[in-house]
Protein backbone atom coordinates (compact mmCIF):
# COMPACT_ATOMS: atom_id res chain seq x y z
CA UNK A 1 0.00 0.00 0.00
CA UNK A 2 1.45 3.40 -1.06
CA UNK A 3 0.07 5.11 1.99
CA UNK A 4 2.22 8.66 1.04
CA UNK A 5 0.89 8.48 -2.66
CA UNK A 6 -1.44 12.13 -2.26
CA UNK A 7 -3.43 12.87 -5.43
CA UNK A 8 -3.46 17.08 -6.11
CA UNK A 9 -4.87 18.26 -9.34
CA UNK A 10 -6.20 15.92 -12.29
CA UNK A 11 -6.99 16.92 -15.94
CA UNK A 12 -8.54 15.41 -18.89
CA UNK A 13 -6.52 15.12 -22.23
CA UNK A 14 -8.83 15.76 -24.95
CA UNK A 15 -6.00 15.04 -27.21
CA UNK A 16 -5.65 11.73 -26.05
CA UNK A 17 -8.92 11.10 -24.09
CA UNK A 18 -6.61 10.06 -21.17
CA UNK A 19 -6.68 11.26 -17.22
CA UNK A 20 -2.81 13.30 -15.83
CA UNK A 21 -2.90 13.60 -12.31
CA UNK A 22 -0.17 14.91 -10.17
CA UNK A 23 0.93 13.59 -7.24
CA UNK A 24 3.54 13.57 -4.57
CA UNK A 25 4.83 10.33 -3.09
CA UNK A 26 7.96 9.52 -0.77
CA UNK A 27 11.34 7.98 -2.65
CA UNK A 28 10.39 5.22 0.06
CA UNK A 29 7.17 4.36 -1.75
CA UNK A 30 8.00 4.98 -5.09
CA UNK A 31 11.26 3.21 -5.27
CA UNK A 32 8.81 0.11 -3.59
CA UNK A 33 6.43 0.96 -6.37
CA UNK A 34 8.68 0.86 -9.40
CA UNK A 35 10.80 -2.34 -8.96
CA UNK A 36 11.07 -3.91 -11.80
CA UNK A 37 8.51 -1.62 -13.70
CA UNK A 38 11.28 -0.84 -16.32
CA UNK A 39 10.59 -4.14 -17.74
CA UNK A 40 7.11 -3.57 -18.78
CA UNK A 41 8.10 -1.60 -21.43
CA UNK A 42 10.72 -3.68 -23.80
CA UNK A 43 11.13 -0.52 -25.94
CA UNK A 44 12.45 1.81 -22.95
CA UNK A 45 15.84 2.92 -23.74
CA UNK A 46 19.30 1.88 -22.16
CA UNK A 47 19.87 3.09 -18.47
CA UNK A 48 22.48 5.06 -18.54
CA UNK A 49 24.91 4.47 -15.64
CA UNK A 50 27.77 6.40 -16.24
CA UNK A 51 26.86 10.37 -17.16
CA UNK A 52 28.03 13.31 -15.24
CA UNK A 53 25.16 14.88 -14.83
CA UNK A 54 23.05 11.99 -13.20
CA UNK A 55 26.04 11.50 -10.61
CA UNK A 56 25.50 15.65 -9.94
CA UNK A 57 21.73 15.14 -9.80
CA UNK A 58 22.38 12.11 -7.05
CA UNK A 59 24.60 14.60 -5.04
CA UNK A 60 22.10 16.92 -5.41
CA UNK A 61 18.83 14.89 -4.34
CA UNK A 62 21.20 13.90 -1.29
CA UNK A 63 21.70 17.27 -0.61
CA UNK A 64 17.57 17.38 -0.52
CA UNK A 65 17.27 18.87 -3.71
CA UNK A 66 14.18 17.81 -5.58
CA UNK A 67 13.73 15.93 -8.62
CA UNK A 68 11.99 16.43 -12.31
CA UNK A 69 8.62 14.94 -12.21
CA UNK A 70 8.27 11.57 -13.24
CA UNK A 71 5.40 10.44 -15.70
CA UNK A 72 4.54 6.83 -14.67
CA UNK A 73 0.83 5.13 -16.67
CA UNK A 74 -1.03 2.79 -15.53
CA UNK A 75 -1.80 -0.13 -18.31
CA UNK A 76 -4.42 0.23 -19.92
CA UNK A 77 -6.21 -3.64 -18.55
CA UNK A 78 -5.85 -2.87 -14.97
CA UNK A 79 -8.93 0.05 -14.61
CA UNK A 80 -8.78 2.57 -12.39
CA UNK A 81 -11.88 3.89 -11.26
CA UNK A 82 -12.97 7.41 -11.50
CA UNK A 83 -14.94 10.56 -10.46
CA UNK A 84 -15.15 13.25 -12.44
CA UNK A 85 -12.26 12.91 -14.13
CA UNK A 86 -10.31 12.26 -11.09
CA UNK A 87 -9.11 8.70 -10.35
CA UNK A 88 -10.02 6.73 -6.87
CA UNK A 89 -7.12 7.65 -4.18
CA UNK A 90 -7.25 4.00 -2.84
CA UNK A 91 -6.92 2.45 -6.31
CA UNK A 92 -3.81 4.83 -7.07
CA UNK A 93 -2.39 3.68 -3.47
CA UNK A 94 -2.84 -0.05 -4.30
CA UNK A 95 -0.67 0.07 -7.63
CA UNK A 96 2.18 -2.25 -7.97
CA UNK A 97 5.06 -2.54 -10.23
CA UNK A 98 3.18 -4.99 -12.70
CA UNK A 99 0.26 -2.17 -13.63
CA UNK A 100 2.59 0.44 -14.41
CA UNK A 101 5.08 1.90 -17.18
CA UNK A 102 8.09 4.42 -16.55
CA UNK A 103 7.15 6.76 -19.09
CA UNK A 104 9.66 9.69 -18.69
CA UNK A 105 12.15 8.82 -15.84
CA UNK A 106 14.08 5.71 -16.63
CA UNK A 107 17.14 7.25 -15.82
CA UNK A 108 16.15 9.49 -13.07
CA UNK A 109 14.56 6.12 -10.98
CA UNK A 110 17.67 4.11 -12.11
CA UNK A 111 20.14 6.56 -10.29
CA UNK A 112 17.64 7.03 -7.51
CA UNK A 113 18.16 3.68 -6.75
CA UNK A 114 21.94 3.70 -7.05
CA UNK A 115 21.73 6.76 -4.42
CA UNK A 116 19.66 4.64 -2.19
CA UNK A 117 22.04 2.01 -2.35
CA UNK A 118 25.24 4.42 -1.59
CA UNK A 119 23.24 5.41 1.57
CA UNK A 120 22.82 2.03 2.98
CA UNK A 121 26.32 1.21 2.10
CA UNK A 122 27.80 4.35 3.87
CA UNK A 123 25.49 2.41 7.03
CA UNK A 124 23.84 5.93 8.42
CA UNK A 125 20.68 4.46 9.43
CA UNK A 126 19.13 8.23 10.23
CA UNK A 127 20.37 9.88 6.58
CA UNK A 128 18.55 6.44 4.82
CA UNK A 129 15.10 7.00 6.37
CA UNK A 130 15.37 10.81 5.64
CA UNK A 131 16.17 10.15 2.51
CA UNK A 132 13.20 7.93 2.33
CA UNK A 133 10.73 9.86 3.93
CA UNK A 134 11.87 12.48 1.14
CA UNK A 135 9.04 13.80 -1.46
CA UNK A 136 8.96 13.11 -5.00
CA UNK A 137 6.17 14.78 -7.68
CA UNK A 138 4.73 12.37 -10.32
CA UNK A 139 2.29 12.46 -13.24
CA UNK A 140 0.23 9.49 -13.53
CA UNK A 141 -1.59 9.07 -16.52
CA UNK A 142 -5.08 7.18 -16.08
CA UNK A 143 -7.59 5.57 -18.46
CA UNK A 144 -4.80 6.12 -21.33
CA UNK A 145 -4.48 3.11 -23.82
CA UNK A 146 -1.33 1.31 -24.99
CA UNK A 147 -0.67 3.37 -27.99
CA UNK A 148 -1.47 6.96 -26.74
CA UNK A 149 1.17 5.82 -24.06
CA UNK A 150 4.30 5.19 -26.93
CA UNK A 151 3.01 8.74 -28.59
CA UNK A 152 3.48 10.41 -25.07
CA UNK A 153 6.81 8.81 -24.90
CA UNK A 154 7.72 10.12 -27.85
CA UNK A 155 6.24 13.79 -27.14
CA UNK A 156 8.76 14.10 -23.56
CA UNK A 157 11.68 12.33 -25.05
CA UNK A 158 11.85 14.17 -28.58
CA UNK A 159 14.70 16.63 -27.70
CA UNK A 160 16.58 14.18 -25.76
CA UNK A 161 19.66 12.51 -27.37
CA UNK A 162 19.26 9.30 -25.12
CA UNK A 163 16.31 8.87 -27.80
CA UNK A 164 18.06 7.30 -30.29
CA UNK A 165 16.32 8.03 -34.42
CA UNK A 166 15.87 4.20 -34.14
CA UNK A 167 14.20 4.08 -30.64
CA UNK A 168 11.65 6.27 -32.06
CA UNK A 169 10.90 4.08 -35.04
CA UNK A 170 10.51 1.26 -33.04
CA UNK A 171 8.10 2.97 -31.29
CA UNK A 172 5.92 4.19 -34.23
CA UNK A 173 5.93 1.18 -35.49
CA UNK A 174 5.71 -0.93 -32.80
CA UNK A 175 2.48 -2.76 -34.38
CA UNK A 176 4.21 -3.07 -37.23
CA UNK A 177 7.64 -4.84 -36.01
CA UNK A 178 5.07 -7.52 -34.06
CA UNK A 179 3.45 -7.96 -37.59
CA UNK A 180 7.07 -8.48 -39.02
CA UNK A 181 7.80 -10.93 -35.98
CA UNK A 182 4.90 -13.09 -36.78
CA UNK A 183 5.25 -13.47 -40.24
CA UNK A 184 8.22 -15.72 -39.76
CA UNK A 185 8.97 -17.00 -36.37
CA UNK A 186 12.46 -17.47 -37.84
CA UNK A 187 13.22 -14.22 -38.14
CA UNK A 188 15.07 -12.62 -35.19
CA UNK A 189 14.77 -9.41 -34.69
CA UNK A 190 16.70 -7.02 -32.17
CA UNK A 191 15.66 -4.02 -30.37
CA UNK A 192 17.75 -0.96 -30.37
CA UNK A 193 19.04 -1.57 -26.83
CA UNK A 194 19.28 -4.94 -27.20
CA UNK A 195 23.19 -5.86 -27.17
CA UNK A 196 23.02 -8.30 -30.13
CA UNK A 197 23.86 -8.03 -33.18
CA UNK A 198 23.48 -10.13 -36.81
CA UNK A 199 25.80 -12.76 -37.83
CA UNK A 200 23.35 -14.70 -39.39
CA UNK A 201 20.92 -14.53 -42.06
CA UNK A 202 17.13 -13.57 -41.07
CA UNK A 203 18.75 -11.28 -37.94
CA UNK A 204 18.25 -7.74 -37.89
CA UNK A 205 17.23 -4.40 -35.93
CA UNK A 206 13.55 -3.27 -35.77
CA UNK A 207 14.09 0.10 -36.88
CA UNK A 208 16.41 -0.95 -40.12
CA UNK A 209 13.41 -3.99 -40.90
CA UNK A 210 10.73 -0.97 -40.37
CA UNK A 211 12.96 0.74 -42.54
CA UNK A 212 13.09 -1.93 -45.59
CA UNK A 213 9.37 -2.53 -45.07
CA UNK A 214 8.82 1.64 -46.06
CA UNK A 215 11.10 0.84 -49.02
CA UNK A 216 9.10 -2.22 -50.20
CA UNK A 217 5.88 -0.50 -49.66
CA UNK A 218 7.31 3.08 -51.27
CA UNK A 219 9.05 0.82 -54.37
CA UNK A 220 11.66 3.41 -53.42
CA UNK A 221 15.31 2.92 -51.55
CA UNK A 222 15.37 6.25 -50.45
CA UNK A 223 13.34 6.37 -46.89
CA UNK A 224 13.86 9.35 -44.70
CA UNK A 225 13.32 8.19 -40.89
CA UNK A 226 12.95 11.15 -39.57
CA UNK A 227 9.69 12.15 -41.68
CA UNK A 228 8.95 8.26 -41.33
CA UNK A 229 8.36 9.24 -37.22
CA UNK A 230 6.80 12.17 -37.76
CA UNK A 231 4.19 11.31 -40.39
CA UNK A 232 3.56 8.26 -37.78
CA UNK A 233 2.78 10.48 -35.04
CA UNK A 234 0.90 12.75 -37.31
CA UNK A 235 -1.74 10.03 -38.10
CA UNK A 236 -5.13 10.18 -35.87
CA UNK A 237 -5.16 6.06 -36.29
CA UNK A 238 -1.40 6.16 -34.71
CA UNK A 239 -3.51 6.15 -31.09
CA UNK A 240 -6.66 4.95 -32.79
CA UNK A 241 -6.17 1.15 -33.73
CA UNK A 242 -3.01 -0.74 -32.52
CA UNK A 243 -3.57 -3.35 -35.36
CA UNK A 244 -4.31 -1.13 -38.60
CA UNK A 245 -3.56 0.02 -41.83
CA UNK A 246 -1.14 -2.94 -43.41
CA UNK A 247 -2.23 -5.66 -46.04
CA UNK A 248 -1.37 -9.00 -44.48
CA UNK A 249 0.14 -10.16 -47.78
CA UNK A 250 2.35 -7.63 -48.53
CA UNK A 251 4.33 -8.13 -45.49
CA UNK A 252 4.04 -11.83 -46.12
CA UNK A 253 5.78 -11.50 -49.42
CA UNK A 254 7.90 -8.56 -48.32
CA UNK A 255 9.37 -11.79 -45.24
CA UNK A 256 8.91 -14.73 -47.49
CA UNK A 257 11.40 -12.97 -50.97
CA UNK A 258 13.86 -11.59 -47.55
CA UNK A 259 14.33 -14.56 -45.50
CA UNK A 260 14.93 -16.79 -48.73
CA UNK A 261 17.32 -14.54 -50.85
CA UNK A 262 18.93 -13.58 -47.13
CA UNK A 263 19.20 -17.78 -46.54
CA UNK A 264 20.63 -18.51 -49.79
CA UNK A 265 23.28 -15.99 -49.55
CA UNK A 266 24.89 -17.18 -46.30
CA UNK A 267 24.58 -20.63 -47.42
CA UNK A 268 26.15 -19.18 -50.97
CA UNK A 269 29.25 -17.18 -49.60
CA UNK A 270 29.86 -18.71 -46.03
CA UNK A 271 31.45 -16.65 -43.25
CA UNK A 272 34.38 -18.42 -43.41
CA UNK A 273 35.38 -17.85 -47.05
CA UNK A 274 35.78 -14.63 -48.96
CA UNK A 275 33.54 -13.74 -51.49
CA UNK A 276 34.63 -13.39 -54.99
CA UNK A 277 36.09 -10.09 -56.04
CA UNK A 278 36.44 -9.29 -52.32
CA UNK A 279 40.27 -8.97 -52.15
CA UNK A 280 42.43 -7.06 -54.62
CA UNK A 281 46.16 -8.74 -56.12
CA UNK A 282 48.15 -7.76 -52.31
CA UNK A 283 44.98 -9.62 -50.93
CA UNK A 284 43.55 -6.92 -49.07
CA UNK A 285 40.48 -6.16 -48.87
CA UNK A 286 38.75 -3.66 -51.35
CA UNK A 287 36.54 -1.14 -48.93
CA UNK A 288 32.61 -1.34 -49.47
CA UNK A 289 33.62 -4.75 -50.82
CA UNK A 290 30.51 -7.69 -49.56
CA UNK A 291 32.60 -10.31 -48.44
CA UNK A 292 30.52 -12.74 -47.15
CA UNK A 293 26.59 -13.64 -47.85
CA UNK A 294 25.86 -12.24 -44.68
CA UNK A 295 27.24 -9.24 -44.89
CA UNK A 296 25.07 -8.14 -48.12
CA UNK A 297 21.91 -7.51 -46.64
CA UNK A 298 23.69 -6.50 -43.28
CA UNK A 299 24.40 -3.25 -45.25
CA UNK A 300 21.73 -1.01 -44.64
CA UNK A 301 21.69 0.77 -48.06
CA UNK A 302 21.47 -2.82 -49.61
CA UNK A 303 18.97 -4.09 -47.80
CA UNK A 304 16.82 -1.33 -49.03
CA UNK A 305 18.04 -1.31 -52.44
CA UNK A 306 16.74 -4.93 -52.23
CA UNK A 307 13.37 -4.65 -50.76
CA UNK A 308 12.68 -1.51 -53.17
CA UNK A 309 13.43 -3.52 -56.11
CA UNK A 310 11.10 -6.60 -54.38
CA UNK A 311 8.38 -3.77 -54.14
CA UNK A 312 8.50 -2.81 -57.53
CA UNK A 313 7.18 -6.50 -58.57
CA UNK A 314 3.73 -6.06 -56.69
CA UNK A 315 3.12 -3.31 -58.55
CA UNK A 316 -0.18 -4.31 -60.93
CA UNK A 317 -0.08 -3.33 -64.50
CA UNK A 318 -0.09 -5.10 -67.75
CA UNK A 319 3.86 -5.20 -67.89
CA UNK A 320 4.29 -6.02 -64.49
CA UNK A 321 5.44 -9.89 -64.01
CA UNK A 322 3.78 -11.61 -60.54
CA UNK A 323 5.84 -11.07 -57.26
CA UNK A 324 5.81 -15.04 -57.41
CA UNK A 325 7.35 -15.40 -60.61
CA UNK A 326 9.54 -12.53 -59.87
CA UNK A 327 11.20 -13.74 -56.57
CA UNK A 328 11.64 -17.26 -58.06
CA UNK A 329 13.34 -15.89 -60.78
CA UNK A 330 15.89 -14.02 -58.39
CA UNK A 331 16.00 -17.38 -56.32
CA UNK A 332 16.55 -19.61 -59.36
CA UNK A 333 19.95 -17.76 -59.67
CA UNK A 334 21.27 -19.73 -56.48
CA UNK A 335 21.72 -22.96 -57.97
CA UNK A 336 23.98 -26.31 -56.37
CA UNK A 337 26.70 -25.98 -59.27
CA UNK A 338 27.18 -22.27 -58.91
CA UNK A 339 30.43 -20.56 -56.88
CA UNK A 340 28.84 -16.82 -57.50
CA UNK A 341 25.44 -16.92 -58.26
CA UNK A 342 25.14 -13.45 -57.70
CA UNK A 343 28.17 -12.51 -59.37
CA UNK A 344 29.79 -10.81 -56.95
CA UNK A 345 32.95 -10.37 -58.13
CA UNK A 346 31.37 -8.33 -61.03
CA UNK A 347 29.53 -6.63 -58.12
CA UNK A 348 32.85 -6.32 -55.81
CA UNK A 349 34.84 -5.47 -59.09
CA UNK A 350 32.15 -2.18 -60.24
CA UNK A 351 31.55 -0.33 -56.81
CA UNK A 352 34.56 0.81 -56.17
CA UNK A 353 34.84 3.01 -59.66
CA UNK A 354 30.97 4.27 -59.08
CA UNK A 355 31.69 5.35 -55.54
CA UNK A 356 34.77 6.63 -56.64
CA UNK A 357 33.35 9.47 -58.25
CA UNK A 358 30.16 9.34 -55.54
CA UNK A 359 29.18 12.34 -53.74
CA UNK A 360 27.06 10.22 -51.17
CA UNK A 361 28.18 6.81 -50.94
CA UNK A 362 25.20 5.60 -49.21
CA UNK A 363 22.87 6.60 -51.80
CA UNK A 364 24.78 5.38 -54.83
CA UNK A 365 24.89 1.56 -52.73
CA UNK A 366 21.60 1.89 -52.57
CA UNK A 367 20.92 2.79 -56.43
CA UNK A 368 23.36 0.14 -57.47
CA UNK A 369 21.54 -2.59 -55.74
CA UNK A 370 18.16 -1.44 -56.71
CA UNK A 371 18.88 -1.29 -60.32
CA UNK A 372 20.39 -4.95 -60.38
CA UNK A 373 18.02 -7.07 -58.84
CA UNK A 374 14.84 -5.21 -60.10
CA UNK A 375 16.34 -5.87 -63.61
CA UNK A 376 16.82 -9.53 -62.21
CA UNK A 377 13.26 -9.79 -61.11
CA UNK A 378 12.24 -8.72 -64.30
CA UNK A 379 14.46 -10.01 -67.09
CA UNK A 380 14.16 -13.42 -68.09
CA UNK A 381 16.47 -13.81 -70.59
CA UNK A 382 19.89 -13.10 -68.83
CA UNK A 383 21.65 -16.41 -67.56
CA UNK A 384 24.83 -15.10 -65.93
CA UNK A 385 23.73 -11.88 -62.88
CA UNK A 386 26.68 -10.07 -63.99
CA UNK A 387 24.32 -8.97 -66.79
CA UNK A 388 22.38 -6.92 -63.90
CA UNK A 389 25.30 -5.36 -62.18
CA UNK A 390 26.89 -4.40 -65.34
CA UNK A 391 22.98 -2.54 -66.28
CA UNK A 392 23.09 -1.07 -63.19
CA UNK A 393 26.01 0.46 -63.27
CA UNK A 394 25.11 2.06 -66.44
CA UNK A 395 21.85 3.57 -64.54
CA UNK A 396 23.41 4.94 -61.23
Amino acid sequence: MLTTLEPLHSLRDKRIDAITTLASISMGDYLNLVEGAEENLTIQRRILSRRSYYERLRRDVRRGGTLPVVVLAVAEEHDIPHEEDCPDIQSLRRLTSDKIYIVDGLQRTHHLRLLRDEIEQDGDPEELAAFLAQELRLEIWTSISFPSILYRMMLLNAAQTPMTLKHQLEIVNLHLIEKLRGADESFEIFNDKDPRRRVHAKQYQAADLVEAFTAFMKRTPFIDAKSQVLEEMDQESFMGSFDEARVESDINEFISLLGSFDQKMEESYPADQKAPGSLDLEDEPIRHAVETGVKFLATKPYLLGFAAAAGFTTEKSEDAKSFSNAAQRLLSYFTPSSDDPISLATFNRLLPELLADSKKIGDTQREFVFHALHHAMMDDTADDFSTHWKYAARRV
